[in-house]
């Protein structure tokens, strides 16, 4: 449990500073502006940790495999 945890952390942090540096490209080069890099950030984000969130159920709820 502590390992998910762990790396689910560590998955968010970096695809946040990713999507972070991405914004602020897309915002030096004048295709959206910051609001709209903070809004896809946060969206994306969000849609990850739902992602996240619906994979460590399924793989809860799964068969061990043992009888």
């Amino acid at each position: 449990m502590l390992q998910g945890l762990l790396t689910w952390k560590i998955v968010a942090l970096l695809l946040r500073h990713i999507l972070t540096a991405l914004g602020a490209s897309l915002v030096a080069r004048g295709w959206v502006d910051a609001g709209q890099a903070d809004t896809l950030v946060g969206a994306v984000m969000t849609l990850a940790g739902l992602g996240w969130s619906v994979k460590e159920k399924v793989d809860a709820s799964a068969p061990t495999g043992s009888p």
